[in-house]
């Protein structure tokens, strides 16, 4: 995966057309928000062929070993100032998801928020930190990580239940290079309907990806509360709502944070 490679499948008006490839780093967005401090354009992109302090959601580690998987951020400015913000990272989501079916023959699932899944093994998750909101030069950083060609049995032990890959699932290598392309030339599509308030259209297209709706959950916020009920739909900011049927009457709850845990478990994988 180069810049040229990259630059040879890329097909988007904008995404990646500011192109910034790395062959080790800290961390992708640590790399994106010093760029865009500096003033990087709307669309410009940081990939990493390997990074040492990935980071994932809630302070986790994002496991980043070299030549196997795609780790890229992009910085988005012209940020809506309303409750389409919250949806930003579930249409990176969807689009994320959107480029795995193009790309290969995985059909992934997503785990509300941000997480990609197939069946209950994790193959990508996103990062989204937002900078300055309320001021004119607000922006984002949108860091992916998917899990490629990493195979299973060269996954650290505490992974191997947890975690899968685009090579596994599908049984054949994926061209980072090329799986990029196409993912940000699906964000790009989706970005531009956010940015014109089409919210309908891009709630119905994560919620027909999303494992989570209609499934019950354990939610543990980020206040170490617990809640579990059932989710039953993405309010209009993007948060999870949750049914607790156990209260009379049940109570409804809207999540906007939190880390979720499926409690009906999908059925064993061949």
């Amino acid at each position: 995966m180069t810049r040229d490679s990259i630059e040879r499948a890329l097909t988007t008006r904008s995404l990646g057309r500011s192109l910034q490839v790395l062959s080790d780093t800290s961390s992708t967005n640590a790399v994106a928000l010093d760029a865009a401090e500096a003033g990087a354009p709307d669309g410009a992109v940081i990939v990493a062929d390997r990074q040492s302090a990935g980071r994932g959601r809630l302070g986790r580690t994002w496991r980043s070993p070299g030549g196997l998987n795609l780790y890229c951020s992009i910085i988005i400015r012209h940020l809506p100032t309303d409750e389409r913000l919250g949806w930003l990272p579930l249409i990176s989501a969807t689009a994320t998801a959107q480029a795995i079916t193009q790309m290969t023959t995985v059909s992934p699932a997503l785990k509300w928020p941000n997480d990609v899944m197939v069946g209950t093994r994790k193959v990508g998750g996103i990062l989204c930190e937002t900078h300055g909101l309320g001021r004119g030069s607000a922006y984002a950083v949108v860091g992916i990580g998917l899990n490629v060609n990493w195979r299973h049995d060269e996954m650290p032990a505490e992974l191997r239940t947890i975690a899968t890959s685009l090579a596994d699932e599908g049984q054949a290598p994926v061209d980072r290079a090329t799986l990029l392309a196409s993912l940000l030339l699906e964000l790009e599509s989706r970005l531009d309907l956010w940015r014109t308030g089409s919210l309908p259209s891009l709630s119905q297209e994560y919620q027909d990806l999303c494992g989570t709706i209609g499934q019950p959950v354990r939610v543990e916020l980020e206040s170490g509360k617990v809640l579990e009920g059932i989710a039953t739909d993405v309010g209009r900011d993007g948060s999870l709502r949750l049914i607790d049927s156990t209260t009379t009457p049940p109570t409804a709850h809207l999540i906007h944070s939190g880390d979720v845990r499926h409690l009906r478990a999908d059925p064993p994988r061949p």
